[in-house]
């Protein structure tokens, strides 16, 4: 027999266990530099997608426009599922009228059987696709995160403002690039489908805003879940991604807190 040949079976050399640390320590190095980028790559997507949503309902809106004479779409609380509004329901727990409408949160029924929710056909349009806040005491988010402007055909417009215009139709609008219709509102602060502002009295500011003696704060706070963003859209039917000057926090989330940059910024594309 033929003797072996240690040489012909040449011994393969393992990983040291240093050499092993190295190479975890590079791949955890390179996850470091990769998971924060991926992350804000899906946060970027998330904001376009909300801002996609925002001009979905903003056209969906402008069709019920078109088909009703010129006429905005009615901005009315309501309760019930079908009412003469754009959207029904009450999404604040414990609020006055949370008892009385235990699934608004999560039956899409109170907005798309309103007013527009023909014209709107998607669900998802009406609410930010960042907005994982689960409802109080559920698992559930919050089905709806858009309200309207209340000087959007508001019939009822219980709110500080004297001679601003309540617009019913879009030919009463003389700027409608500068004013503002649906808006993501905070979690922290939704409750039917208004947004809610006061201006004060017009014309009684002297060199700064109306609204600035007796209400310069936030009556519904909006949202700021894209890196301090929110969507808002316009008559004219352009949106944008408004950056907010102070934030703060509420359950985790970022949300606005009262500041008169903020505030001016919002409340002069309100009304004229």
């Amino acid at each position: 027999m033929k003797p072996t040949d240690a040489s012909s079976h040449p011994f393969k050399r393992a990983f040291t266990l240093i050499e092993l640390l190295v190479v975890i320590a590079i791949i955890a190095i390179l996850a470091g530099m990769l998971l924060p980028a991926l992350a804000q790559a899906k946060g970027k997507a998330l904001g376009t997608k909300c801002l996609s949503n925002s001009k979905q309902l903003q056209l969906a809106s402008t069709l019920y426009t078109g088909d009703q004479d010129d006429r905005i779409v009615l901005n009315d609380g309501a309760l019930t599922i079908g009412s003469a509004t754009w959207a029904a329901g009450w999404m604040q727990p414990g609020g006055t009228h949370s008892g009385n409408c235990p699934t608004c949160h999560t039956n899409e029924l109170y907005f798309m059987n309103g007013l527009i929710g023909k014209y709107a056909e998607n669900k998802d349009i009406f609410r930010c696709p960042s907005d994982k806040v689960p409802f109080p005491g559920n698992t559930d988010p919050y089905i709806r995160s858009v309200t309207l402007n209340i000087f959007m055909n508001r019939t009822a417009l219980a709110l500080n403002s004297t001679g601003y215009r309540v617009y019913q139709r879009l030919g009463e609008m003389s700027k409608p690039t500068d004013l503002f219709t649906f808006i993501h509102e905070s979690p922290q602060s939704i409750e039917d489908c208004i947004y809610r502002l006061d201006l004060g009295t017009k014309g009684s500011g002297v060199g700064v805003p109306d609204w600035r003696a007796s209400y310069d704060v936030f009556e519904n706070a909006p949202a700021a879940l894209h890196s301090g963003s929110t969507s808002i859209s316009f008559v004219d039917g352009h949106v944008e991604q408004h950056k907010w000057n102070l934030l703060g926090t509420w359950n985790g989330v970022k949300v606005v807190t009262n500041n008169t940059a903020d505030i001016d910024w919002l409340k002069s594309r309100a009304s004229e």
